[in-house]
């Protein structure tokens, strides 16, 4: 069985360029997103009992860190979209490279992603994953199990556990409570850094159509992004006597419209 798990490298904190609209990936490190991880962990649990696990990311130069780390983890193979005119990429214009670079690398059985990322934190990209790559997803997933070609999960939907089952091949997202993230071995990852090789790819080596992919490609793209200023200002009611304090206590709420009654 081939799994594909999808990982994104994500700044260890938000800072933006110049320009206000761009994450500023020069000059911030940049890691696994976290609910990735906890993909990759169940991968690395379902690839226990055998099969492949690769290991596919679209991102800059510097995602190559983080395809490392997941040879250090146990992946066998990483795959890099790196390509200029891959940037700037909404969410359907990523899913589209990422549909066509599961299908170069040959397909696979089970897709795995994270529910969402801590950056953007859209949960987009696995659905229109699975709708390009026209397979039954399963999403928000707690647990599952593969056994004769089927994957049975649960997820939990507005307090209610909900069972569900898909044929082979499919796409999941897993839901951060699913299990521990895993993190390398001290061997795995001197093994990884010292023989381990990421593949990269172009958007012409997955033979993505230029209109489909990066801003072009992209029906959605930031405009701005602000900080909203949080303003609060404390008011300190003191005074000895205990009715009295209440009383105005009362009567500030009262003069908020927090509170409208006399009496309580």
């Amino acid at each position: 069985m081939r799994i594909v798990a999808c990982v994104k490298h994500v700044l260890r904190y938000m800072s933006y360029d110049s320009s206000g609209r761009r994450a500023d990936r020069a000059s911030v490190p940049g890691t696994i997103n976290s609910n990735d991880r906890v993909a990759i962990s169940r991968a690395l649990a379902l690839k226990s009992s055998g099969g492949e696990l690769v290991c596919l990311s679209m991102g800059p130069p510097a995602a190559e860190e983080s395809l490392l780390e997941t040879l250090a983890m146990g992946a066998d193979r990483a795959v890099l979209l790196c390509d200029r005119a891959l940037a700037e990429a909404d969410t359907l214009a990523t899913a589209y490279p990422l549909s066509l670079a599961v299908k170069k690398i040959g397909g696979a059985d089970l897709v795995i992603c994270g529910s969402r990322s801590s950056d953007s934190d859209t949960g987009h990209v696995a659905p229109q994953l699975a709708e390009m790559l026209d397979l039954p997803y399963l999403s928000y997933v707690t647990s599952f199990s593969v056994e004769e070609r089927v994957v049975r999960a649960e997820r939990t939907v507005d307090g209610f556990v909900e069972e569900i089952e898909a044929d082979l091949p499919a796409v999941l997202s897993v839901s951060h409570h699913i299990s521990e993230r895993d993190y390398p071995s001290l061997a795995g990852i001197n093994r990884a850094f010292s023989s381990g090789s990421v593949e990269k790819w172009s958007a012409a080596d997955i033979g993505a159509e230029p209109e489909r992919v990066g801003r072009k490609g992209s029906p959605t793209w930031v405009n701005r992004i602000i900080t909203p200023e949080k303003q609060r200002v404390a008011t300190i009611i003191e005074d000895d006597r205990t009715q009295e304090t209440a009383r105005r206590v009362l009567d500030f709420l009262k003069s908020r419209n927090i509170m409208i009654r006399d009496k309580v």
